[in-house]
């Protein structure tokens, strides 16, 4: 039997879903830390629970280049409507099962071995779910309309991260800390089934973007490495850019505007999620800009903005006026946008069909894996080694810097300008 295209608003929400279910799980892993290593980790020394809770955190990361690989595979030699069904499954099993799992006082040591194996399904999940939906949106849209697509895809990452926040709030709010610490910090994962369970109905009944080709019989990350080997390497450094600045920005800011600026936690908080809620359609009207005048001359222009305005915008945010520092980011925030929404539509066209799953999986996963996951640690230890507060901006301006060299000299980069 086949299925008909999906509508532009399906396509849309097809490729949101996903991205917003992965950045929920990552919000309440950081807001519900202390919680969670208290009733994983038990520790004399609170600090030793929260230090474990992240490590069981980051194992999910440790595990996004394995999915790369397997999900990449199931995209380029099966189907990336498989993709996409198979990843928001094995995100959404394990954040459900969280809300059931037994602590450390009922379970023992099995308990922090159990959560461990959780994060590491959702690991390999999120090695496949980004990119591969970021892959069927492109493949799926009208030329027109590929921009905005990317955008309302990515987008849904910031929108799983508000609505981690706030729920964490409301279930707060309402049961108390005392409940919270107890069973409350239950409610917001077992609340992630209602977004899964949209999401494979949305899903499961959409065509496939690509059949790959039945005498094809090499493993596509192997073809990918003897023919694309360039390719890979070129779309990492476009990628560079992008992650630098987003974890910078989006993870890191809030710290630096409270231990820098002179600014209070809360407001720090408040700057960062007001930012963010505006960037959802900062992003949207990137993308939007992306298909008018073309995906590469808008991501030249954010970095070459970036470039420009980072250090000086930066600057003026030390001064830790809330306003300023608020208007400040929200223009960071649009900044970034005109650089990872084009990025990500480019990065569908440069890779062949046979491997464009298992290349945007690795070149993605690296990127968000080893430079994004430990900027916030880098950012930190060099403020504190230095005592030089503008290392945030630097960052982001040698980042930008090195990804406008790739985009600009690297053949790869050219023929696609060219086409």
């Amino acid at each position: 039997m086949t299925t008909a295209p999906p509508s532009r608003i399906r396509l849309m929400m097809t490729g949101a879903i996903g991205n917003i279910i992965e950045y929920y799980d990552f919000a309440l892993f950081g807001y519900l830390a202390t919680i969670i290593g208290a009733n994983f980790f038990p520790s004399d020394n609170p600090s030793v629970s929260i230090v474990a809770a992240f490590g069981a955190f980051a194992v999910g990361a440790i595990m996004r280049p394995v999915g790369a690989v397997i999900f990449g595979h199931i995209g380029d030699a099966m189907s990336r409507k498989a993709v996409l069904l198979l990843s928001i499954l094995m995100m959404a099993i394990p954040t459900a099962l969280l809300s059931i799992l037994p602590t450390f006082a009922q379970a023992g040591v099995y308990a922090p071995v159990l959560l461990v194996v959780l994060r590491m399904v959702q690991g390999l999940s999120v090695g496949g779910e980004f990119s591969g939906s970021i892959v069927y949106v492109n493949e799926s849209a009208a030329p027109k309309n590929k921009g905005l697509m990317t955008a309302v895809s990515t987008a849904g990452g910031l929108v799983g991260i508000l609505l981690g926040g706030f729920v964490c709030y409301l279930t707060t709010s309402i049961l108390g800390d005392a409940v919270m610490q107890s069973w409350g910090w239950r409610i917001p994962f077992a609340l992630s089934v209602i977004i899964s369970v949209t999401g494979v109905f949305l899903r499961r009944g959409l065509s496939d973007s690509y059949h790959p080709p039945i005498e094809e019989t090499e493993f596509p990350v192997l073809r990918l490495w003897r023919l694309h080997r360039g390719t890979l390497f070129a779309a990492f450094g476009s990628i560079l850019a992008g992650t630098v600045f987003f974890y910078t920005l989006a993870v890191y800011t809030v710290t630096w505007l409270s231990e820098q600026a002179g600014l209070s936690t809360e407001a720090s908080l408040e700057i960062n999620t007001t930012s963010m809620l505006a960037a959802v359609f900062l992003f949207i009207g990137a993308g939007m800009l992306a298909d008018r005048w073309g995906a590469i001359r808008v991501m030249r222009a954010g970095l070459i903005l970036s470039i420009l305005a980072a250090l000086p915008i930066y600057f003026g945010m030390s001064s830790g006026n809330h306003w300023f520092d608020l208007g400040s980011e929200i223009v960071l925030f649009a900044i970034l946008g005109l650089i990872i929404i084009p990025t990500y539509i480019a990065l569908v066209d440069i890779f062949p069909a046979s491997v464009r799953s298992t290349g945007l999986a690795l070149s993605v996963n690296i990127a968000e894996g080893v430079v994004g996951g430990s900027m916030p640690a880098i950012l930190q230890f060099t403020v504190m080694q230095t005592g030089w507060i503008l290392v945030p901006p630097l960052a982001i301006l040698i980042g930008s810097t090195l990804t406008l060299l790739v985009i600009s000299t690297t053949a790869t980069w050219r023929r696609l300008a060219a086409a």
